[in-house]
């Protein structure tokens, strides 16, 4: 459940119902705003 790989840019899973949306939120706002090629998944 509580995986992180930072190389893999896999920020892992979370044990609290809807706790990854946040998480998910803020990583995608710090790619917008970094202006980088990348994109988000978040599964719940």
């Amino acid at each position: 459940m509580h995986i992180f790989d930072s190389e893999r840019r896999f920020m892992g899973g979370y044990a609290i119902v809807g706790e990854t949306f946040p998480v998910a939120l803020g990583i995608g706002y710090a790619i917008a705003y970094r202006q980088l090629p990348e994109a988000v998944i978040c599964f719940f």
